[in-house]
């Protein structure tokens, strides 16, 4: 099972259209009425509050073929997704995309696939189709909608794009990477009763070979822009987990996991 963070970290003192990241398709089910067309709500202070303190509690780690996720059922979000990504997966000839959103079988509060209807967000992979399409299966379970939180389009279908990209682009010099990919912090409700998250994050760590020792690096983006290069986003993975305040690639060794998340990676971006 593809997961590499600790449930919880203790707080700090401060609080292509994408080949990962896809924009509202409905599929509409036998039998089953899509709900009128709504409007986003705010987040009130105490839906705020309970969610600072009980993020975490009891959330449900589910694996599906390629990746996991760690369920967050308050906001009905993933609160990370994690998966591996190889040279090799890249290099096969890749699955035609499904563009079929589904309700996860294992989930029983799964989003259904119209849940975010004319609210003006996408549904945005947390584990990317695109790096996702070495086999039938793993791009299947890509659409299920517990991989999905609301992104704005300028985010969904362009900086959070690109920065799926260039992870494949990564993992095709690098061999191996292991990425976690999250949602952070509740900014609103939809209708449906998804939360929409206040910011995402993404996490990359490059295994050690013969050459180096191995390194990672850290992306934190706000759900809302307007966004500067991506540059500006990126941090050590220690800052990371400081604004997340969550233990990131935990199940490495110590002396390991201090030593490459002290430093941010030195990768192109």
């Amino acid at each position: 099972m593809f997961a590499y963070c600790s449930q919880q970290r203790a707080p700090e003192s401060t609080t292509e259209q994408g080949s990962g990241s896809d924009s509202m398709q409905t599929t509409k089910h036998e039998g089953e009425t899509p709900p009128p067309a709504p409007s986003t709500s705010p987040a009130t202070e105490q839906d705020q509050s309970a969610y600072t303190k009980q993020r975490f509690d009891d959330p449900t780690l589910i694996q599906h073929p390629g990746y996991s996720i760690k369920w967050d059922s308050q906001r009905r979000v993933p609160a990370w997704s994690s998966y591996r990504i190889t040279r090799k997966q890249l290099n096969n000839k890749h699955v035609k995309r499904t563009n079929e959103f589904m309700k996860d079988p294992l989930v029983a509060d799964s989003p259904n696939p119209w849940d975010y209807k004319r609210t003006g967000y996408d549904r945005g992979h947390m584990a990317p189709a695109g790096s996702l399409a070495y086999s039938y299966d793993t791009m299947r379970a890509s659409f299920y909608m517990t991989n999905m939180a609301p992104q704005k389009p300028e985010l969904n279908r362009e900086i959070w794009n690109s920065l799926e990209q260039k992870v494949r682009n990564w993992a095709r010099y690098q061999e191996e990477l292991w990425v976690v990919t999250g949602t952070y912090g509740l900014m609103a409700y939809l209708p449906s009763g998804v939360g929409v998250p206040q910011a995402f994050f993404k996490a990359v760590y490059r295994l050690p070979d013969e050459s180096h020792e191995g390194y990672a690096i850290g992306f934190y983006l706000p759900a809302e822009g307007p966004y500067q290069k991506l540059q500006v986003y990126a941090m050590s993975i220690d800052q990371l987990e400081a604004l997340v305040s969550i233990d990131l690639f935990s199940e490495l060794p110590d002396e390991i996991e201090d030593r490459i998340e002290a430093v941010q990676a030195p990768w192109a971006i």
